[in-house]
């Protein structure tokens, strides 16, 4: 029998709420299923302070963690004793692969800093990258994301143009280009929401200035009137939330418009997408987003601005539209040619054929075999 890889998993896991959460566990669940791997989990117990997640707490009430996964609830992100225990841990239990997101640069001298000492015992690390640099980017935030990339073996990311950032950092550096995962563990929608409208659109996520809702509202008002649509913005808002409802209201879209300024439940997220048509992303920059997979698992379309990764995980016409630059005006072209020359079932049912390429266990295969380079 072929010996088993020694494993450990480092990252966020359920009951944290997020989308890198929920990318990581389901990675760390797919890793746990596998007949050739020993694994070993460690988690957060202190994430983030307060002041630095402005939403109500980082953790999903609803959830709780896996039982099959064993996590250590370790790592405080602001005490390096426990960085410490967890190195210790992992040395000790002779590891041979440890795999690591990297996505905020609040994190990153945490994780950097174990990422430094296993390197340095002979550790493979392999760092799953979600943000090679900040959204919102400051040079202290860069660099010190920048510190964690630099302490990593091997790096997987979702798109081409997250492996150019990272090409930024690091020298000729071991990098695994694979798709991000559908989600297969959200729950199936009951169909409590009801339509308001022929075209219902849907803003989903944690709302941030280079999310571009803004551009979106303007778009909106650009849309002629024989365009029945009602737009739900669902996520809460990491800035002030009132500039958005500002714009609206001047804008005369008010009745157009719900805010549901919160975090939502899997099972409350599942309504809103059922509702939908359609799942607009007018993005200022994107490297990554759990938002596209998500739309996909549950058949909706989506309508996009001009970014590279995008061109990556939407088929023009097929299971979405990128418009033709990143501005309100090209987001209600794409509106338009949606509303008037899309036969949503169609969409669907390429959406069904194209997730197929989108599977945990071929994004995990592919993750393990930089553990052999």
């Amino acid at each position: 029998m072929e010996k088993k890889k020694r494993v450990a998993f480092i990252g966020p896991i359920e009951p944290f709420r997020s989308g890198v959460a929920k990318h990581s566990n389901q990675i760390a669940l797919e890793l746990c299923n596998r007949a050739d791997v020993e694994l070993q989990v460690y988690s957060f117990k202190r994430l983030y302070p307060k002041i630095l997640f402005p939403g109500d707490g980082d953790r999903d009430k609803y959830l709780r963690p896996p039982e099959q996964l064993g996590a250590k609830f370790w790592i405080d992100t602001l005490n390096p004793l426990t960085w410490q225990k967890v190195i210790v841990s992992i040395k000790r239990s002779n590891t041979d692969i440890v795999i690591i997101p990297a996505w905020t640069f609040f994190v990153a001298p945490c994780l950097g800093w174990i990422s430094r000492a296993l390197r340095r015992s002979g550790i493979h690390v392999i760092s799953i990258v979600h943000n090679a640099f900040d959204h919102e980017a400051g040079h202290i935030k860069n660099v010190l994301m920048k510190y964690q990339l630099l302490n990593s073996t091997s790096f997987v990311c979702h798109n081409q143009s997250l492996a150019d950032d990272i090409n930024q950092v690091i020298e000729t550096p071991k990098i695994v280009i694979t798709p991000h995962p559908i989600f297969d563990q959200y729950p199936q929608a009951l169909g409590e929401l009801k339509k308001r409208a022929n075209l219902e659109l849907l803003f989903f996520g944690i709302i941030r200035d280079y999310k571009g809702l803004d551009i979106l509202l303007e778009a909106l008002s650009q849309l002629p009137d024989d365009i029945d649509y009602h737009l739900s913005i669902v996520g809460e808002c990491w800035s002030d939330i009132n500039q958005y409802k500002n714009q609206a209201q001047a804008l005369g879209l008010v009745d157009k418009i719900e805010f549901v300024d919160r975090y939502v439940s899997d099972q409350q997220a599942a309504e809103y997408f059922h509702r939908a048509d359609a799942v607009v992303l007018p993005y200022r920059s994107m490297t990554g987003t759990g938002v596209i997979p998500l739309a996909y698992h549950y058949q909706k379309p989506v309508i996009a601005t001009n970014l590279p990764a995008f061109h990556e995980v939407i088929k023009q016409g097929k299971t979405g539209f990128i418009g033709s630059a990143v501005s309100a005006t090209s987001v209600a072209e794409s509106l338009m040619e949606f509303t008037h020359n899309c036969n949503t079932d169609e969409m669907a049912k390429h959406i069904v054929d194209y997730r197929k390429m989108f599977s945990w266990q071929k994004f995990t295969e592919n993750t393990l075999s930089l553990g052999n380079l």
